[in-house]
């Protein structure tokens, strides 16, 4: 949507004023697999194979086969595949990623991170949860890393509002 509406800005009612990310399927492997060999971000891109990500209990590789399944999106459309969109990631609104250290989609977030801040200059703001599951405030609330999740929450909201943080 923020692409669209970037794209097409005399249809807004209302500028956008941020996007926030939360575990999202940025970079699917089937997209991955079309970049050429050299592609700069390939060695980041670990997080759907390594070991630890592999024992999420929440996003397990059986539930994330299930979504995948389920959606089975066009994998060459940034309609479904924003990382893709063919006018490029400059002057998106900025951005807020809550990004799980033991999610399958951890790379591809903080690949996009980093091709929103370094490569378009879009304004970012990053939250990262060392060894914590896909989206594990939602069932793991209690824990002090959950508790930090929902305060992050709050400032990145604020922030993407202009309001403060």
């Amino acid at each position: 949507l923020a692409h669209l509406a970037r794209d097409e800005k005399e249809s807004l009612a209302a500028p956008i004023t941020g996007c926030f990310l939360l575990s999202p399927m940025i970079l699917p492997p089937e997209t991955f697999n079309t970049f050429p060999a050299d592609w700069k971000y390939k060695d980041s891109y670990l997080s759907r194979t390594q070991e630890a990500c592999q024992h999420d209990p929440i996003l397990t590789p059986q539930m994330e086969k299930l979504f995948h399944d389920s959606v089975a999106g066009d994998f060459t459309s940034p309609m479904f595949v924003p990382f893709i969109w063919p006018t490029g990631h400059a002057g998106l609104p900025r951005t807020y990623f809550q990004v799980c250290g033991m999610d399958i989609v951890r790379d591809e977030e903080l690949i996009y991170e980093q091709v929103l801040r370094e490569e378009n200059g879009v304004e970012t703001r990053l939250d990262i949860y060392p060894g914590m599951p896909h989206t594990f405030w939602n069932m793991f609330g209690m824990l002090a890393q959950g508790k930090k999740a929902k305060r992050d929450f709050e400032r990145g909201m604020k922030w993407l509002l202009g309001r403060s943080d």
